[in-house]
């Protein structure tokens, strides 16, 4: 397993950001990990400082992130409070993880706020493990107890620089965020320090392969198609060749399947781009990346 490239089909890696794959695991499996177990450790265990037996609400608990941290709220003991988009993913949480349906509520609307003051008698959670946006993170902002910890693990408000009311902190919780990225690159004991707690918890099901879909290598453009709809549940995996039977030192794999591939993305300066809907949200974060790119010249449009 290997931290940094987001999508290669092969890496220059150093031995800083490496460790083996639990012999019980498949290369599918193990591509769930890193990347969701990583973002639970770091902001639940290491900077919450989860405790036994404490209240948790776990936003989007169907995805990759959510359902890590289920496994590890289990794992504590936790009381596991938890929102989805959709039926399916409630019933998923529900077969799955025996999450009581009463415990689950709607991520697409704040109706979860008075749902869980409600469910806690008054006192709210303990933790609130955060990645929605705008008035629904305020709203799970709202739901902390005294004491209480926010993890934020989305980054859209922090990048828009979006305000946060300060009388919530009159209570003595904690705005705690999360750029399990940056800490890799910043902080590299931080890599063999979440790899031995990954390693010591792979057998008792505090650390668990996640639920995937798997696409072929041909099939890519399917699976960000699939990724964008929002009705996937946990991580989405493509499959670049069949595992080898027999377990191989890295130092042995003497290549890998050639591909065609851009090596990085360019915009003519001389032509124009034309944005639909480019003020939302979407569009704020394409454009200066277009530019960043090459682009110079655009047509943003929008509904007034």
């Amino acid at each position: 397993m290997e931290f940094g490239r987001t999508f290669a089909n092969s890496v220059n890696a150093t031995d800083k950001f490496m460790t083996t794959v639990p012999e019980h695991w498949s290369m599918a499996e193990a591509a769930t990990i890193l990347s969701t177990y990583s973002t639970v450790h770091y902001g639940l265990i290491k900077k919450a400082n989860l405790k036994k037996a404490e209240s948790i609400l776990i936003h989007s608990a169907a995805g990759g992130v959510g359902q890590a941290a289920i496994n590890v709220c289990k794992h504590y003991k936790c009381n596991i409070y938890a929102t989805v988009g959709t039926e399916e993913k409630k019933q998923f949480l529900i077969n799955k993880y025996n999450i009581p349906e009463n415990k689950i509520f709607n991520s697409r609307d704040i109706l979860f706020k008075n749902q869980i003051i409600k469910a806690t008698e008054g006192k709210g959670v303990d933790v609130v493990l955060n990645s929605l946006t705008g008035e629904k993170l305020s709203a799970g902002f709202d739901c902390l107890a005294i004491s209480g910890r926010f993890v934020e693990i989305g980054k859209y408000d922090m990048i828009q620089n979006k305000q946060l009311g300060m009388y919530g902190f009159v209570g003595d919780i904690e705005f705690i965020g999360v750029a399990v990225d940056a800490v890799m690159m910043n902080d590299h004991g931080y890599f063999q320090e979440f790899s031995k707690w990954l390693h010591k918890n792979s057998m008792n099901r505090c650390v668990n392969p996640l639920d995937y879909t798997c696409f072929l290598a041909k099939d890519a453009d399917k699976a960000f198609k699939y990724m964008t709809s929002g009705k996937h549940i946990g991580k989405i995996v493509i499959k670049l060749r069949d595992e080898e039977k027999e377990r191989k030192s890295f130092m042995k794999i003497k290549s890998v399947l050639n591909r065609v591939v851009t090596v990085k993305t360019y915009f003519n300066p001389n032509k124009v781009y034309i944005i639909t809907g480019g003020l939302g949200g979407f569009g704020l974060e394409l454009i200066p990346w277009m530019q960043y790119s090459g682009a110079r010249k655009f047509v943003v449009t929008s509904r007034s």
